[in-house]
């Protein structure tokens, strides 16, 4: 059994002399943010899962580094806080004012959606392993595996890395494995991106954030909500009525391909609609790519490609 007081909430790791830096993570208390919307350091939920300090923050929810107490190992714990429609007292969490009911209550629907998806995806290799979900303090908390290393946008942009097309399809194909794996069940992710793709230590990617994944049954269910991230979502996530479907997730793998090799995020798509300046791979300069990857990646940027592929495979 771990004492707490050893215990480092940045990394959940064995930390002797809390007067000095973490030896594993480098986490200190002077340096922590406080933030008042996240649970205090410590704090237990679930009577099961002990919350670290926060590691990330969306529109709608804060990330917890944390421990499983019973299985003694580090997982994240995703708490539903949607920015401006929710405010804490305590441990409790509430709609901020009346007139934010309606909407915290949609988005907490949304966020239950996104724990069914992921739970529903927990053995695939490739995506971030779903753990548990509980709902209590007036919100809901999903738990997933902990996922070391950084977001490969982050890594990109930081160390200045072009891959090479053998390099980035080696990186890629787990992850387009994975997604088919999860269209063969019904689900779509629909944000996949540089920013949802983690590099680990080890050299792999595992696709995370499924916030706006949603279930699809048949083409005839009614569309799909508007959300999109620019530059890897297709044409059809830009409109309301737009037909949403495997093609989708497609689409943004092919732009994260795009931008691994060449280190340039592909042009809008609804900018592309109106004037399409986006440069194949294989003539930009000083990009080595086959003519059969770069007409791949062109080809699906063509769009409604693959919907229309799959629209005529139905009939």
């Amino acid at each position: 059994m771990f004492d707490v007081n050893h215990l480092c909430p940045g990394c959940m790791g064995k930390w002797e002399d809390a007067e000095k830096p973490c030896p594993h993570c480098g986490f200190t208390w002077e340096k922590t943010d406080m933030d008042l919307r996240l649970i205090p350091a410590f704090s237990i939920i679930g009577g099961r899962y002990l919350l670290g300090r926060g590691i990330g923050a969306g529109g709608f929810g804060l990330i917890y580094m944390a421990m499983d107490l019973v299985k003694e190992t580090p997982v994240a714990v995703k708490e539903f806080f949607p920015a401006e429609m929710a405010k804490r007292e305590g441990e409790q969490v509430s709609p901020a004012s009346p007139e934010w009911e309606r909407g915290f209550r949609e988005a907490l629907r949304g966020f239950r959606k996104e724990g069914n998806a992921l739970s529903k995806a927990h053995d695939i290799d490739g995506i971030v392993g779903f753990r548990d979900f509980l709902e209590e303090n007036g919100t809901c908390y999903l738990v997933m595996d902990y996922v070391s290393g950084v977001s490969l946008m982050r890594y990109m942009r930081e160390t200045g890395t072009l891959y090479g097309q053998e390099e980035a399809l080696m990186l890629m194909r787990p992850v387009l494995e994975a997604v088919g794996k999860l269209h063969k069940r019904g689900i779509l992710h629909r944000d996949i991106s540089p920013e949802n793709l983690i590099l680990s230590p080890d050299g792999s990617l595992t696709l995370i954030d499924f916030g706006a994944a949603r279930e699809y049954y048949s083409l005839g269910e009614e569309n799909l909500t508007v959300i999109l991230k620019q530059g890897y979502a297709p044409e059809e996530q830009y409109r309301a009525d737009g037909r949403q479907g495997p093609w989708t997730d497609i689409y943004a793998c092919c732009a994260v391909l795009y931008q691994m090799v060449s280190g340039i995020r592909p042009q809008n798509a609804s900018d592309r609609k109106q004037k399409d300046e986006l440069i194949p791979l294989e003539q930009l300069p000083g990009i080595q790519v086959a003519s059969s990857f770069s007409h791949v990646i062109e080809k699906e940027f063509r769009q409604n490609v693959f919907a229309e592929l799959y629209l005529k495979s139905k009939k």
